[in-house]
């Protein structure tokens, strides 16, 4: 009876299907949809006067991600971690204090803005590939008509 008014009232919400006592299986099943931190991302990150590009790397498991970013003349530690189902908050401690990221996307391609005290702008991340063939330095394109082909 106390679900069902805190469900009526706005308080709780319960996916359809589940008992009301299965709060915990719905919290579960949010957080399985949660978008997956863990990654190297190549940043970039511009404001009114400035465009710097870095990275971020993300490691850990839900609840103890841990990290770093640089970028530009920017380094600090990562401190906290809060993914979201398409989106996820990112909190750094750096010199001059606590910058946080806002990002949204698909997990691959994230966008959004970062906040450090009165500075502020927009940020992307792309996360990058894990694994893959590697560079042999040879192109695959055939050679330009002038060239010769051996």
């Amino acid at each position: 009876m106390v679900a069902a008014a805190l469900t009526a009232g706005g308080c709780a919400t319960l996916r359809p299907g589940l008992a009301a006592g299965s709060a915990t299986a719905a919290a579960s099943a949010a957080a399985a949809a949660a978008l997956d931190p863990v990654g190297v991302y190549t940043l970039t990150m511009s404001s009114e006067t400035m465009v710097s590009r870095g990275t971020m790397e993300i490691q850990g498991e839900p609840g103890a991600y841990l990290g770093r970013v640089s970028v530009g003349g920017i380094a600090g530690r990562v401190v906290v971690v809060e993914p979201g189902e398409g989106h996820m908050s990112v909190q750094v401690e750096v010199d001059g204090g606590l910058m946080v990221l806002r990002l949204a996307g698909d997990g691959a391609f994230l966008s959004g803005n970062w906040i450090l005290g009165r500075r502020r702008g927009a940020v992307v991340a792309e996360r990058r590939a894990q694994g893959g063939p590697v560079s042999t330095g040879r192109s695959l394109r055939p050679p330009h008509s002038d060239q010769d082909p051996s």
